[in-house]
């Protein structure tokens, strides 16, 4: 086996023995709910930290884990005073939920060398997976060591200044509930199936890297093209796509797991459109003031239909005062040999005025059919002149919900948020929006953040408003922006629980949010 990190183990039961432990639990009425608020912990190693939160499921109802990487703010590497001994920075700390509340059961030390971490299902449940000298690595939990699982050279090589880079290495390819691995490498994508018994040999698709230097060949920047999963022959099974200038090349998937090695085109109506935004960022003669910047967002059956739809970003700039951006959504359908066509032209288009900033896409009423939650803000000459005396932006929150196949212009719903504005940086501390089933029926409800100590909850409901008009509040020490809550159902019974990660008096506090009848 070559390259298995090495695991400091022994000095784990002792700091788990050490560890002094303190769950705080408060119940509160919300509606026709009640929500818990569980402080994890111990918190003192996670000071002056850069954290990251992980939901790790076992997929038992009596099993909730929550999987915390700590990463050290002033080096990747800490020696001791004789300088002959090279600490780890990082470290993984698994929290179990007991009667008593968020216990820390194991910690584990992260070489400098293990650079991308992910989380992978298997016939055995959950395991954490890292990536470091050109393989794939699984964490045993009971000898708590990596393991050389697969040997898989990649563009994700060097030293990784000791980062915890979270990446979405693996995908469910072939859709049979196992993760399978999708990652890049300089000749293409490199792809193995996983199985019952493990991982089938590896294959490579697309395209090869792009490289880019400027000035000087000892900086250089490699980038994969995008890759979309999409099923061009309608057999149930995911193809592999990447965008050409005006078509799809498809790499299509067999009955055995296999990839063909040569591609057969997807022809669209769109020409110079961009498969991503970095290869928006580098193209010199991009001018989108005068001429509109399409991106391709992705591919996925909004309608519920079983075909796959594709989406397309539009982006316009006339000024500063003239930034508009939209969503084209084509429709896809069978042509005569049942093959994936996408409609000449786009059944709907969402339209935004203004600065989008981001936007969600998911599943919010349970019937299959996706909705898009846009956030922008209005570019006007009395919007800045506002946010010059109040130092606050006002933000639109708009859903958008099809209807027979149509978006329409107008959304569903529409929330205002208020946002904070910091001059000096110009950066905008963004509330958190977020959507979760908290009461277990089926539909999302919609999380806004309000200030620092406040979260509005607006129930689900049937018809076209999507949620309740009135808001139910939970009340607690926030973020300052959206980027500190995870949602995720921890232990299986059909409630989201919201995980929140803040800061008081320069300490970490990690909350757990619980619903319940």
């Amino acid at each position: 086996m070559r390259g298995t990190p090495s695991m400091s183990t022994k000095p784990q039961l002792r700091y788990l023995l050490a560890s002094a432990f303190i769950c705080l639990v408060h119940s509160y009425p919300i509606a026709a709910l009640e929500y818990t608020i569980e402080f994890v912990g111990p918190l003192d190693s996670l000071h002056k930290k850069n954290i990251d939160i992980l939901p790790f499921s076992k997929k038992s109802k009596d099993i909730a884990d929550i999987l915390i990487i700590e990463t050290s703010n002033n080096s990747a590497t800490v020696k001791n005073i004789d300088g002959d001994h090279e600490e780890s920075s990082r470290y993984i700390n698994f929290f179990n939920h007991t009667t008593t509340g968020w216990e820390l059961k194991q910690r584990v030390a992260l070489t400098n060398a293990m650079g991308l971490i992910d989380i992978v299902r298997t016939p055995s449940g959950d395991k954490l997976a890292g990536y470091q000298n050109d393989s794939i690595f699984f964490l045993d939990r009971q000898t708590l060591e990596f393991k050389e699982e697969l040997k898989m050279p990649s563009i994700f090589a060097g030293d990784h200044g000791g980062t915890s880079l979270l990446v979405d290495l693996f995908k469910d390819i072939n859709g049979d509930q196992l993760d399978d691995i999708l990652i890049p490498h300089f000749n293409g994508w490199q792809i193995a199936l996983q199985t019952q018994k493990g991982f089938s040999d590896t294959q490579i698709v697309g395209p090869t890297t792009t490289m880019r230097f400027q000035k000087s060949a000892r900086y250089v920047a490699y980038s994969a093209e995008q890759v979309y999963l999409v099923d061009e022959d309608h057999d149930g099974l995911d193809d592999i796509a990447f965008w050409d200038n005006g078509f799809f090349a498809v790499y299509r998937q067999n009955a055995q797991g296999e990839f063909a090695t040569s591609a057969v085109p997807l022809n669209t109506t769109l020409d110079n459109m961009l498969s991503n935004y970095s290869k928006m960022l580098v193209e010199k003669d991009n001018d989108t003031e005068t001429e509109p910047t399409r991106l391709v967002e992705e591919i996925i059956d909004i309608d519920a239909d079983g075909i796959d739809d594709l989406v397309v970003k539009k982006i316009k700039s006339e000024g500063i005062f003239g930034w508009e951006s939209e969503y084209e959504i084509y429709l896809g359908s069978s042509d005569e040999n049942n093959y994936l066509q996408f409609a000449k032209t786009p059944s709907s288009v969402i339209h935004s005025d203004g600065f989008q900033f981001n936007h969600d896409r998911e599943d919010i009423t349970g019937d299959g059919k996706q909705e898009f939650i846009i956030t922008s803000a209005e570019i006007s000459l009395g919007a800045i002149i506002k946010a010059l005396l109040t130092r606050r932006v006002s933000i639109n929150v708009s859903i958008y919900k099809i209807n027979n196949g149509i978006f329409q212009k107008k959304p569903n719903t529409q929330r205002t948020i208020s946002a904070k504005l910091n001059f000096g940086s110009g950066a905008i501390s963004m509330p958190a929006v977020l959507t979760a089933d908290v009461t277990g029926d089926g539909r999302k409800d919609l999380l806004v953040q309000k200030g620092k100590d406040t979260l509005m909850i607006f129930q689900g409901t049937e018809g076209p408003q999507m949620f309740d008009k009135k808001s139910v509040e939970v009340t607690m020490d926030l973020p300052n922006t959206g980027n500190g809550f995870t949602v995720a159902d921890l232990n299986h019974d059909g409630r989201d629980e919201v995980i929140v990660q803040t800061e008081s008096n320069n300490q970490a506090k990690i909350a757990v949010i619980s619903f319940s009848h």
